[in-house]
């Protein structure tokens, strides 16, 4: 599965618990933006929500642990 680098830092931003203004905000982009990006890669994920993607990337390795 191949995300674009956008939808991989929005994924990540999901992977985190970041609310869509959040992740704009990180990446410098508006929430409808990011709104848009998750609409993608949950079609391209073939997922639902948000709990099923960051599984499934994490499933595929498409997201980076982060251990606190």
């Amino acid at each position: 599965m191949r995300l674009t680098k956008r939808e991989g830092e929005v994924l990540q931003g999901l992977a985190q618990g970041l609310c869509y203004k959040n992740i704009g905000r990180s990446l410098g982009i508006a929430p409808k933006t990011v709104q848009t990006h998750v609409a993608s890669l949950y079609r391209r994920m073939n997922v639902i929500n948000a709990a099923h993607a960051v599984a499934v990337a994490a499933k595929h390795g498409l997201i980076e642990r982060k251990d606190s």
